[in-house]
């Protein structure tokens, strides 16, 4: 048989077939073959899509099956492993999971295996023997695995990972590695990356915060982050820093109202008096905001004609912390003053805190007369809503 005849032969069709059906395409109108080409293109579009999201949807079957075996066969066992407050071995630890080291997980298995092992460490909170989890984790190489991810992974991996490992504690060996991380020109990864690495490591844990990143990179994340680190030192009995160093630096400015903020969630109420010069001296709206914040919440009563003496000329968001604040120190003495503030307000959420802190004062006997003879021409309304919310 020739071949070589009947793919000549083949070739030929073809060519003159499309050739004929090109001749045709070019005899109809610019507008008909403009359509036609955009419907193909569509419709090839449309058919790409399809096969995408068919894909995609497959793949994500298979994740499910893959998390629910994995939830069926391991979750129990390791909750038990965790919760047992003798310290097991890595191969007592492997005959209680029932896991099979001939037949180690594939990546998809390790990715979702760490997410369950996070989870449950997590349940089991404070209960959690972290020997255990170690034995867990060295039972089934998972260093090796990490390592290979921190290294080769996709972006969406390594971040997943290095959070997981945050929750994990520092049992395995991988410093260098998130160090190396944490110089990443991709900053979500850098800062994911400095964030794990600092969970684990008390003694560097606001290497982020000292650093000129923080300045440029600050987000609403990075400060629950933070928290949640300053938190957790504090349960473990970690020093903290210097809040008075940090809010007197003056290349700092994002940090100061950060850490001032941290002293009124983490109860450090002896640092209110060091704060008086500090909140004179500041024009930094933030940082002065956060300060009579913590005075109202921490009752320092010594603060409050510090903050009447500097009201006229801060900013409006700073001016409605000092009328909540007043309204919380409630000492009786600034009845005056909230009358002239309330008198002299431009600012509507201004004008609301003032009026929030007379009724205040009217409840508690601080205030003489009938309050609603102080409503300005068109503010009847509002002093009537707060009359009957008391």
């Amino acid at each position: 048989m020739n071949f070589e005849y009947y793919i000549s032969y083949l070739w030929g069709y073809l060519t003159t077939y499309v050739g004929h059906l090109i001749t045709m395409f070019n005899e109809y109108p610019m507008m008909v073959r403009v359509c036609c080409i955009a419907v193909t293109l569509i419709a090839l579009g449309a058919v790409n899509t399809f096969f995408q999201l068919l894909k995609q949807y497959r793949k994500r079957q298979s994740e499910y099956r893959i998390i629910n075996k994995l939830d069926r066969r391991y979750k129990e066992r390791i909750r038990s492993i965790i919760l047992n407050p003798q310290n097991l071995t890595q191969y007592e630890t492997v005959k209680q999971m029932g896991y099979n080291r001939a037949a180690p997980f594939t990546r998809r298995e390790f990715r979702w295996f760490t997410r369950l092992l996070r989870d449950v460490r997590l349940e089991c909170g404070d209960d959690a023997n972290m020997t255990n989890v170690s034995s867990i984790m060295r039972g089934i190489d998972f260093d090796n695995y990490a390592l290979n991810t921190l290294h080769s992974a996709s972006l969406d991996a390594k971040m997943r990972l290095t959070r997981s490992l945050r929750f994990l504690d520092n049992h395995i060996k991988m410093d260098e590695t998130i160090a190396k991380l944490r110089k990443s020109k991709i900053v979500v990864l850098r800062k994911t990356a400095l964030f794990t690495y600092a969970w684990n490591n008390p003694n560097e844990a606001l290497s982020y915060f000292e650093s000129d990143e923080f300045e440029q990179y600050c987000c609403l994340y990075d400060m629950m982050i933070f928290h949640d680190i300053m938190k957790r030192n504090a349960k473990r009995g970690y020093s903290f820093p210097d809040i008075l160093n940090w809010v007197s630096t003056k290349e700092r400015k994002k940090s100061k109202a950060l850490f001032v903020r941290e002293m009124r969630y983490l109860g450090i109420s002896d640092k209110c008096a060091d704060m008086i010069p500090i909140f004179t001296g500041s024009k930094d709206a933030d940082m002065n905001r956060e300060i009579v914040t913590n005075w109202g919440e921490f009752k320092f009563a010594e603060a409050e004609p510090i903050m009447i003496e500097s009201y006229s000329y801060q900013e409006e968001k700073v001016q409605r912390a000092i009328l909540c604040s007043i309204r919380k120190l409630m000492t009786g003495n600034s009845a005056e003053f909230l009358k002239v503030a309330y008198q002299n307000a431009t600012d509507y959420d201004v004008k609301i805190e003032a009026i929030k802190s007379l009724f205040a004062y009217y409840r508690n006997g601080n205030l003489g007369g009938d309050i609603e003879q102080l409503a300005k021409p068109g503010d009847e309304d509002l002093f009537k809503y707060f009359n009957e919310s008391d």
